[in-house]
């Protein structure tokens, strides 16, 4: 009667085993990690050059001097008014060969508080 006890134990033990490895090799996906999502969209910081609200585009000049023409769209977020000369960032995504504008933010960044220091 020992011996079957013994036997079904480790009958049962094996095919617990054979599950979890089973198991594991089905699912290799599971120990690969996620990558990270593609970032689809570009920015470009610079000046606004020329704003044409009937056309819906918008030019912006970076500080090398290049020059590029955004498409403007009912769902462009406009932070800021868009004024020609105003400092401005522009994300945008190319479709149909066109830079279209996600959002815009009008102005300078702010420049990053000063460190605080310790009293003396």
């Amino acid at each position: 009667m020992k011996k079957n006890h013994v036997t079904f134990l480790a009958v049962l033990m094996a095919v617990g085993l054979i599950g979890l490895a089973s198991q594991a090799m089905a699912s290799p996906q599971a120990k690969t990690p996620t990558p990270a999502p593609a970032h689809h969209g570009h920015e470009m910081k610079g000046a606004i050059t020329a704003y044409d609200e009937t056309a819906k585009t918008l030019k912006l000049k970076d500080s090398a001097g290049k020059e590029k023409e955004f498409v403007l769209t009912t769902a462009t977020a406009i932070h800021g008014t868009l004024k020609v000369g105003e400092a401005a960032t522009v994300r945008y995504i190319v479709k149909d060969a066109k830079d279209v504008a996600t959002s815009i933010h009008v102005g300078a960044a702010k420049p990053a508080p000063a460190p605080a220091t310790a009293p003396k």
